[in-house]
Protein backbone atom coordinates (compact mmCIF):
# COMPACT_ATOMS: atom_id res chain seq x y z
CA UNK A 1 0.00 0.00 0.00
CA UNK A 2 2.53 2.17 1.10
CA UNK A 3 5.87 3.33 -0.85
CA UNK A 4 6.53 6.60 0.91
CA UNK A 5 5.50 7.32 4.47
CA UNK A 6 5.45 10.88 5.57
CA UNK A 7 6.34 10.88 9.11
CA UNK A 8 5.09 14.61 10.42
CA UNK A 9 8.15 15.02 12.91
CA UNK A 10 8.98 17.84 15.41
CA UNK A 11 12.77 18.38 17.21
CA UNK A 12 12.43 16.88 20.14
CA UNK A 13 12.59 13.57 22.21
CA UNK A 14 8.42 12.71 21.60
CA UNK A 15 9.11 12.77 18.01
CA UNK A 16 12.33 11.01 18.11
CA UNK A 17 10.65 7.93 20.28
CA UNK A 18 7.83 7.87 18.26
CA UNK A 19 9.51 7.37 15.20
CA UNK A 20 11.50 4.96 16.44
CA UNK A 21 8.11 2.88 17.32
CA UNK A 22 6.57 3.51 13.90
CA UNK A 23 9.95 2.08 12.08
CA UNK A 24 9.73 -1.01 14.50
CA UNK A 25 5.33 -1.32 13.72
CA UNK A 26 6.18 -0.99 10.24
CA UNK A 27 9.10 -2.49 9.30
CA UNK A 28 7.67 -4.92 7.18
CA UNK A 29 6.57 -2.26 4.74
CA UNK A 30 8.84 -2.10 1.41
CA UNK A 31 8.51 1.73 1.70
CA UNK A 32 10.89 4.60 2.60
CA UNK A 33 10.46 7.17 4.80
CA UNK A 34 9.77 11.32 4.66
CA UNK A 35 10.29 13.48 7.84
CA UNK A 36 8.44 16.44 7.01
CA UNK A 37 8.27 19.47 9.26
CA UNK A 38 6.68 22.46 9.04
CA UNK A 39 8.20 25.98 10.13
CA UNK A 40 5.69 28.59 10.67
CA UNK A 41 7.16 31.58 8.75
CA UNK A 42 5.91 33.83 11.64
CA UNK A 43 8.38 32.43 14.27
CA UNK A 44 11.26 33.96 12.89
CA UNK A 45 13.10 36.37 10.73
CA UNK A 46 15.89 33.71 10.11
CA UNK A 47 14.09 31.63 8.36
CA UNK A 48 16.70 29.93 5.72
CA UNK A 49 18.88 29.40 9.17
CA UNK A 50 16.30 27.64 11.11
CA UNK A 51 15.37 25.87 8.62
CA UNK A 52 18.66 24.40 7.95
CA UNK A 53 19.41 23.79 11.83
CA UNK A 54 15.92 22.02 11.53
CA UNK A 55 16.58 19.94 8.14
CA UNK A 56 19.88 18.89 10.87
CA UNK A 57 18.25 17.88 13.65
CA UNK A 58 15.86 15.16 11.71
CA UNK A 59 19.19 13.84 9.89
CA UNK A 60 20.54 13.15 13.00
CA UNK A 61 17.63 11.72 14.23
CA UNK A 62 16.76 9.84 11.40
CA UNK A 63 20.57 8.08 11.12
CA UNK A 64 20.08 7.14 15.07
CA UNK A 65 16.81 5.43 14.88
CA UNK A 66 16.34 4.34 11.52
CA UNK A 67 17.58 1.21 9.77
CA UNK A 68 20.71 1.79 8.07
CA UNK A 69 18.84 -0.47 5.33
CA UNK A 70 15.36 2.10 5.28
CA UNK A 71 15.81 4.73 3.16
CA UNK A 72 14.65 8.51 3.67
CA UNK A 73 14.55 11.63 3.19
CA UNK A 74 14.00 15.17 5.16
CA UNK A 75 11.71 18.26 4.17
CA UNK A 76 11.52 20.75 5.91
CA UNK A 77 8.83 23.66 4.45
CA UNK A 78 7.24 26.92 5.58
CA UNK A 79 4.21 28.62 6.33
CA UNK A 80 0.88 27.43 7.65
CA UNK A 81 1.29 23.65 8.04
CA UNK A 82 -2.43 23.13 7.24
CA UNK A 83 -1.54 24.47 3.93
CA UNK A 84 2.08 23.33 3.36
CA UNK A 85 1.74 19.58 4.72
CA UNK A 86 -1.09 18.63 2.04
CA UNK A 87 1.26 20.36 -0.84
CA UNK A 88 4.15 18.34 0.35
CA UNK A 89 2.11 15.02 0.65
CA UNK A 90 0.96 15.62 -2.87
CA UNK A 91 4.33 16.81 -4.10
CA UNK A 92 6.22 14.13 -2.57
CA UNK A 93 3.92 11.14 -3.51
CA UNK A 94 2.96 9.85 0.17
CA UNK A 95 0.57 7.01 0.36
CA UNK A 96 0.61 7.15 3.91
CA UNK A 97 1.14 10.21 6.32
CA UNK A 98 2.11 8.95 9.90
CA UNK A 99 0.65 11.89 12.89
CA UNK A 100 2.15 11.51 16.36
CA UNK A 101 0.64 13.43 19.10
CA UNK A 102 0.74 14.11 22.94
CA UNK A 103 -2.51 13.35 24.71
CA UNK A 104 -3.59 17.11 24.89
CA UNK A 105 -3.24 17.87 20.70
CA UNK A 106 -6.36 17.28 18.55
CA UNK A 107 -5.67 15.62 14.79
CA UNK A 108 -9.06 16.97 13.78
CA UNK A 109 -7.60 20.12 11.60
CA UNK A 110 -5.07 17.77 9.89
CA UNK A 111 -7.21 15.15 9.39
CA UNK A 112 -9.14 17.63 7.39
CA UNK A 113 -7.02 18.23 4.81
CA UNK A 114 -4.54 15.29 4.50
CA UNK A 115 -6.44 13.07 1.06
CA UNK A 116 -4.49 9.54 2.03
CA UNK A 117 -4.33 7.51 4.61
CA UNK A 118 -3.30 8.77 8.28
CA UNK A 119 -1.90 6.39 11.12
CA UNK A 120 -2.76 8.82 14.55
CA UNK A 121 -0.54 7.82 17.50
CA UNK A 122 -1.51 8.82 20.46
CA UNK A 123 0.02 8.79 24.05
CA UNK A 124 3.05 8.39 25.66
CA UNK A 125 5.99 7.78 22.93
CA UNK A 126 7.84 6.09 25.92
CA UNK A 127 5.60 3.79 26.73
CA UNK A 128 5.85 0.08 25.49
CA UNK A 129 3.82 -0.15 22.43
CA UNK A 130 0.85 -2.46 22.05
CA UNK A 131 1.57 -4.35 18.70
CA UNK A 132 -0.98 -2.65 16.02
CA UNK A 133 -2.17 -5.66 14.95
CA UNK A 134 -2.96 -7.19 18.11
CA UNK A 135 -6.71 -6.45 17.62
CA UNK A 136 -8.37 -4.53 14.81
CA UNK A 137 -11.52 -2.40 15.42
CA UNK A 138 -13.24 -1.07 12.72
CA UNK A 139 -16.90 0.92 12.54
CA UNK A 140 -18.55 -0.03 9.59
CA UNK A 141 -21.76 1.87 8.10
CA UNK A 142 -22.93 -1.48 6.33
CA UNK A 143 -23.53 0.33 3.00
CA UNK A 144 -21.61 -1.78 0.88
CA UNK A 145 -19.86 1.47 -1.00
CA UNK A 146 -18.12 2.33 1.68
CA UNK A 147 -17.83 -0.66 3.91
CA UNK A 148 -15.67 -2.73 1.11
CA UNK A 149 -14.00 0.24 0.37
CA UNK A 150 -12.06 0.42 3.77
CA UNK A 151 -11.92 -3.05 3.91
CA UNK A 152 -10.37 -2.94 0.60
CA UNK A 153 -8.15 -0.76 1.38
CA UNK A 154 -6.95 -2.11 4.94
CA UNK A 155 -6.39 -5.87 3.41
CA UNK A 156 -3.98 -4.14 1.03
CA UNK A 157 -2.18 -2.50 4.21
CA UNK A 158 -2.37 -5.91 6.01
CA UNK A 159 -0.38 -7.69 3.02
CA UNK A 160 2.73 -5.69 3.26
CA UNK A 161 2.77 -5.16 7.18
CA UNK A 162 1.38 -9.01 8.78
CA UNK A 163 -1.58 -10.55 9.65
CA UNK A 164 -3.87 -9.09 12.41
CA UNK A 165 -4.32 -11.41 15.71
CA UNK A 166 -8.28 -10.77 15.18
CA UNK A 167 -10.59 -8.12 13.97
CA UNK A 168 -14.32 -6.54 15.30
CA UNK A 169 -16.59 -5.12 13.30
CA UNK A 170 -18.37 -2.39 15.41
CA UNK A 171 -21.84 -0.84 13.71
CA UNK A 172 -24.27 0.83 15.57
CA UNK A 173 -27.83 1.36 14.66
CA UNK A 174 -29.68 4.52 14.83
CA UNK A 175 -33.05 3.37 16.41
CA UNK A 176 -35.32 6.58 15.16
CA UNK A 177 -38.72 5.44 15.02
CA UNK A 178 -39.90 2.49 17.86
CA UNK A 179 -41.76 0.88 14.79
CA UNK A 180 -39.13 0.22 12.73
CA UNK A 181 -36.24 -0.42 15.13
CA UNK A 182 -36.75 -4.17 14.98
CA UNK A 183 -36.89 -4.27 11.48
CA UNK A 184 -34.02 -1.95 11.08
CA UNK A 185 -31.60 -4.11 13.61
CA UNK A 186 -32.64 -7.14 11.96
CA UNK A 187 -31.45 -5.79 8.68
CA UNK A 188 -28.23 -4.77 10.09
CA UNK A 189 -27.20 -7.96 11.36
CA UNK A 190 -28.18 -9.49 8.04
CA UNK A 191 -25.50 -7.15 6.60
CA UNK A 192 -23.50 -8.27 9.52
CA UNK A 193 -23.30 -11.18 8.75
CA UNK A 194 -22.58 -10.73 5.28
CA UNK A 195 -19.47 -8.27 5.71
CA UNK A 196 -18.20 -10.28 8.77
CA UNK A 197 -18.43 -13.84 6.36
CA UNK A 198 -16.03 -12.33 3.53
CA UNK A 199 -13.95 -10.80 6.57
CA UNK A 200 -13.54 -14.25 7.79
CA UNK A 201 -12.67 -15.14 4.29
CA UNK A 202 -9.03 -13.79 5.16
CA UNK A 203 -8.38 -16.43 7.80
CA UNK A 204 -8.07 -13.79 10.15
CA UNK A 205 -10.51 -14.82 13.63
CA UNK A 206 -13.47 -12.04 13.50
CA UNK A 207 -17.07 -10.95 14.99
CA UNK A 208 -19.23 -8.24 14.53
CA UNK A 209 -20.64 -6.33 17.16
CA UNK A 210 -24.24 -4.62 16.90
CA UNK A 211 -25.03 -1.62 19.16
CA UNK A 212 -28.14 0.91 19.41
CA UNK A 213 -28.58 4.55 20.19
CA UNK A 214 -26.76 7.45 18.65
CA UNK A 215 -23.22 6.21 16.91
CA UNK A 216 -21.68 9.62 18.38
CA UNK A 217 -22.18 8.76 21.44
CA UNK A 218 -22.61 4.42 21.90
CA UNK A 219 -19.49 3.80 19.48
CA UNK A 220 -16.35 5.58 21.77
CA UNK A 221 -17.54 3.19 25.21
CA UNK A 222 -17.91 -0.01 23.56
CA UNK A 223 -14.41 0.84 21.32
CA UNK A 224 -12.72 1.77 25.00
CA UNK A 225 -14.24 -1.84 26.37
CA UNK A 226 -13.07 -3.81 23.10
CA UNK A 227 -9.66 -1.99 23.73
CA UNK A 228 -8.41 -2.00 20.12
CA UNK A 229 -4.53 -2.07 19.36
CA UNK A 230 -5.45 -0.04 16.60
CA UNK A 231 -9.05 1.48 15.09
CA UNK A 232 -9.32 2.00 11.45
CA UNK A 233 -11.96 4.92 10.31
CA UNK A 234 -13.36 5.35 6.67
CA UNK A 235 -14.06 8.82 6.37
CA UNK A 236 -15.62 10.51 3.16
CA UNK A 237 -13.79 12.53 0.70
CA UNK A 238 -15.50 15.39 -1.19
CA UNK A 239 -15.49 18.56 -3.82
CA UNK A 240 -12.57 19.01 -6.37
CA UNK A 241 -9.22 18.96 -3.78
CA UNK A 242 -11.00 15.41 -2.28
CA UNK A 243 -10.35 17.28 0.97
CA UNK A 244 -11.70 15.20 3.69
CA UNK A 245 -15.64 15.65 4.89
CA UNK A 246 -15.55 14.68 8.92
CA UNK A 247 -18.79 13.79 10.50
CA UNK A 248 -20.10 13.66 13.71
CA UNK A 249 -19.61 10.13 14.04
CA UNK A 250 -16.18 10.01 12.81
CA UNK A 251 -15.02 12.99 14.67
CA UNK A 252 -16.39 11.63 18.28
CA UNK A 253 -14.02 8.52 17.26
CA UNK A 254 -10.84 10.30 16.33
CA UNK A 255 -11.20 12.66 19.30
CA UNK A 256 -12.88 10.70 22.04
CA UNK A 257 -10.86 7.48 21.60
CA UNK A 258 -7.36 6.75 22.90
CA UNK A 259 -5.53 4.24 20.53
CA UNK A 260 -3.77 4.39 17.29
CA UNK A 261 -6.28 5.06 14.74
CA UNK A 262 -5.73 4.64 10.86
CA UNK A 263 -8.08 6.90 8.39
CA UNK A 264 -8.78 5.50 5.30
CA UNK A 265 -10.80 8.46 3.55
CA UNK A 266 -13.07 6.69 0.39
CA UNK A 267 -15.48 8.29 -2.15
Amino acid sequence: MATRICFLSDTDAFSEKSLEQVSLQLRGMDADFLLAHVVDSGFSADLPSLVQATENTLIDMALRVLPEDRFYRVSVATGDILEALPELVREEGCSLVVIPGRPEESFIPLVRVLTVPQLLLRGDAGASPVPLLSHIVIPVDLTLTRTYAILTQLRELLESVGVPERITLLHCVRLDEPETSQDLVNSASEAMERVLADVLAWDIPAEGVILSGNPAVECAPKIAELDPSLLVIGLSRMGELLQIVLGSTGEALVEDTSCPALILPVN
